[in-house]
């Protein structure tokens, strides 16, 4: 679950904005290795692609980055020594590069690799229904670190930074409803941490998720 999740993250001490993120990935993008086999299979859809419409798209940039991201995000997992090798790379029609990118959506490595559509559906974009991750017995499995770093992204940007017309909360008011949460069990519905605008919106948040699932 989506909640679940954003409890195994280490709070935030100041708000990720679109245009910091954004610049750091627009100025480190490289070139795909040529030792990363270029898939026809859509690891999102599941729909083969032509070499037209298809990108290979790197989870996680480079060590750079890496250092850059700690910033959003604090301590997290240590990824691998290697980035540029398949287990960093997904296959994707080239039309959902930049909302992976753009941290639009993300997958959720603990809820059997769940995609996450963070931004609203739109004619567009929208892969709301895209169910699981789907790798095929051809390519390798992406290193699970990665994807965890690029779904925290995700989360925090989604929460720091939502889009227009939605509402908003302070950072002060994320970490404090984390730490009152704490690990699972859920508190029970009458407890008062539920009882502010964030508190009902993420209980919202997780009934919906239960009933969709």
């Amino acid at each position: 679950m989506l909640f679940l999740s954003m409890r195994r993250i280490t709070p935030l001490q100041s708000p990720p904005t679109n245009s910091i993120l954004g610049h750091c990935w627009l100025s480190l993008i490289t070139a795909v290795p040529a030792s990363i086999p270029r898939s026809p299979f859509c690891n999102i859809t599941g729909v083969t692609l032509s070499d037209e419409d298809k990108s290979v798209v790197p989870i996680i940039q480079n060590r750079i980055e890496e250092k850059r991201l700690i910033i959003f995000v604090g301590p997290y997992e240590q990824l691998p020594a290697d980035l540029e090798t398949p287990q960093n790379y997904l296959t994707m029609a080239s039309s959902l590069q930049p909302h992976f990118d753009q941290y639009a959506f993300g997958i959720d490595v603990d809820d059997d690799y769940r995609i996450i559509q963070f931004s609203k559906p739109s004619p567009e974009f929208d892969i709301s229904d895209a169910g699981t991750l789907k790798i095929p017995e051809s390519q390798a499995m992406p290193y699970d670190n990665c994807l965890r770093l690029h779904f925290q992204l995700c989360i925090h940007m989604y929460l720091a930074s939502p889009p227009p017309g939605t509402q908003t909360f302070s950072i002060p008011e994320l970490n404090s409803l984390q730490e009152a949460v704490g690990d699972e069990p859920l508190p029970e519905l009458t407890d008062p941490v539920w009882d502010s605008p964030l508190g009902r919106e993420v209980l919202r948040s997780i009934i919906a998720q239960g009933v969709s699932t």
